[in-house]
C-alpha cells in the first residue's frame, strides 16, 4: 500500500478536536453529592458521540479520498470553524431551549458540510466500489441532517430525545454494513498515524490541564 502523508491541515483539524474535547469535559466537572448529575452525563455522552463520529467520518474520507487540494482544505477549514463554535455551545442545561437549539443547529450544519463533501466526491469518482461506499455515506449524512432538522420542529423536550436517538442510530449504522465498507479498504498506516497523533495531542492537552494542580 502506498504511503499517504499526514498533511498539516489534518494536524490542525486534530488540534481543534482536542480543544473541543477539553471544553466538553467541563460538562462533568461539577459534582452533586459526590456524583455526576445524570443530565450532565447524558449531555457529555451526546457531545462525545457527535465529536468522535464527526472526526471518524472526516478522517476516513481523508484517508480514502483526501488530497492536499484547495477544495479539501476549504472543507476542512469550514469544518474546523463549526467544531470551534460547537465546542463553545456545550451545556448540561438542556432545560434552556436556546442551548439546545444552538447546539442542534451547529450539529446540523456540520453534518450538512460532511454530506456536501461526500456528494461532491461521488460525482468525481469513477470506480464503482468507491461510488457505492461514497453513496452510502452521502445518504447517511443527508438522512441524519434532514432528521435532525425535522426534530427541531417538534415540541421540546420530545425533539431533544428524538435527536439523541437519530445521532446514536446513524452512528451505529456503518457497523451493519461491514461488507460494503470493505469494498474500499482504508490506508491503515495513515489511519494509525492520525490516531497516534490524536492520542499524543490529547495527552498533551491533559498535561496542560492538570499541571496547575501540582
Amino acid at each position: 500500500m502506498i504511503h499517504k502523508k499526514v498533511e498539516l491541515t489534518e494536524l490542525f483539524y486534530d488540534l481543534v478536536f482536542v480543544y473541543a474535547i477539553s471544553q466538553m469535559t467541563a460538562l462533568i466537572h461539577h459534582l452533586h453529592h459526590g456524583l455526576v448529575p445524570l443530565a450532565a452525563f447524558v449531555s457529555y455522552l451526546v457531545a462525545l458521540i457527535v465529536l468522535i463520529n464527526t472526526w471518524m467520518i472526516q478522517t476516513v474520507f481523508t484517508n480514502r479520498y483526501g488530497k492536499n487540494s484547495f477544495r479539501n482544505m476549504a472543507f476542512m477549514l469550514l469544518s474546523m470553524a463549526l467544531v470551534l463554535a460547537l465546542s463553545n455551545s456545550f451545556s448540561s442545561d438542556w432545560t434552556n431551549i436556546t442551548n439546545f437549539f444552538h447546539f442542534s443547529f451547529l450539529v446540523i450544519a456540520l453534518n450538512a458540510l460532511l454530506a456536501l463533501q461526500y456528494i461532491w466526491e461521488y460525482f468525481q469518482a469513477k470506480d464503482q466500489n468507491n461510488r457505492r461506499v461514497i453513496g452510502f455515506f452521502s445518504y447517511l449524512l443527508v438522512a441524519r441532517t434532514g432528521l435532525l432538522a425535522l426534530c427541531l420542529l417538534l415540541p421540546y423536550p420530545f425533539s431533544a430525545f428524538l435527536s439523541f436517538v437519530v445521532i446514536v442510530l446513524t452512528t451505529l449504522m456503518p457497523m451493519l454494513y461491514t461488507g460494503l465498507m470493505g469494498l474500499v479498504p482504508t490506508n491503515f498506516p495513515h489511519l494509525l498515524e492520525r490516531l497516534s497523533l490524536l492520542v499524543i495531542i490529547t495527552f498533551g492537552e491533559m498535561l496542560i490541564g492538570i499541571a496547575p494542580y501540582f
